[in-house]
């Protein structure tokens, strides 16, 4: 009987670290991107790729970007995005209306709204994350666009989804 109280008591326990970070990734996460999931990332290329509306971009104007699985099966149940200069985050993300019920801004390093992580992602996951990423106005040269992508909690990629971009 004290056998299975306890192991009801520690899978209790154990059920709120699992869910933790299920309806986005934490501040803490910002720098390295990394998710507490409590398991290695994978250390393949991550199977999803960034989709961008244009090939020139300037200054101040918007950047529209979809991420998407390779196969119908690389879904995402969890993702963080940032555009960085170096390690800096830099510019704002906003979120159409379509991504609204699945994504929200986190703000990083002391910015507003310069990264963008998932809500409460139900099912399967989504096919592909659909934002739009706003350069600052006095930022030119390349920026990588960055994402740390989870399939599920224990199959995730860390800065494995990345595309470079110049801005004149």
């Amino acid at each position: 009987m004290l056998l299975r109280a306890f192991i009801t008591i520690a899978l209790i326990c154990a059920i709120p670290s699992a869910y933790s970070y299920s309806s986005g990734a934490p501040e803490q996460a910002c720098g390295d991107m990394i998710p507490q999931h409590h398991v290695e990332p994978q250390k393949s290329d991550a199977p999803y790729k960034f989709i961008l509306n244009e090939h020139q971009y300037k200054a101040g104007q918007s950047v529209n970007f979809e991420i998407k699985g390779n196969a119908a099966g690389d879904t995402i149940k969890g993702f963080l995005i940032q555009a960085r200069i170096g390690d800096k985050p830099v510019g704002k993300f906003e979120i159409p209306m379509k991504s609204k019920k699945y994504a929200q801004l986190l703000n990083c390093s002391g910015g507003s709204g310069n990264a963008l992580t998932h809500k409460k992602i139900f099912g399967s996951g989504q096919n592909s994350i659909i934002g739009t990423w706003l350069p600052p106005q006095d930022v030119s040269g390349e920026v990588k666009l960055i994402a740390t992508i989870a399939l599920n909690g224990g199959v995730y990629w860390v800065q494995k989804v990345v595309t470079t971009i110049t801005i004149s």
